[in-house]
């Protein structure tokens, strides 16, 4: 597995995110924030699956996206509130040689 994308999660909305074939995305959640709040609709379940975000209390771990296969999807995080709906495309591109 190579190292993962870190993209700010207040910041993913209505962007594209391109992420290479092995390479998990996470969402960095604000400092603050409860990681554990989110969950997601992946339109396309076959390109990527969403890995909720934990806190085993040693550690706290961002929600992430992982990629299953070449291919674009959609993907509409929610947060706490109900007024906590990101999108956001996620492309997945074949690993770099």
């Amino acid at each position: 597995m190579l190292p993962p994308i870190i993209v700010d999660i207040a910041q993913v909305d209505g962007t594209t995110v391109e992420v290479p074939l092995g390479t998990m995305l996470v969402l960095a959640t604000a400092r603050d924030a409860a990681v554990t709040g989110w969950s997601a609709e992946i339109a396309d379940p076959a390109v990527a699956s969403f890995v909720p975000g934990r806190d085993d209390g040693s550690a706290t771990f961002n929600p992430g996206v992982e990629p299953l296969s070449v291919g674009v999807t959609e993907v509409r995080l929610r947060g706490g509130g109900a007024d906590d709906v990101l999108a956001f495309s996620l492309s997945v591109v074949p690993p770099a040689r």
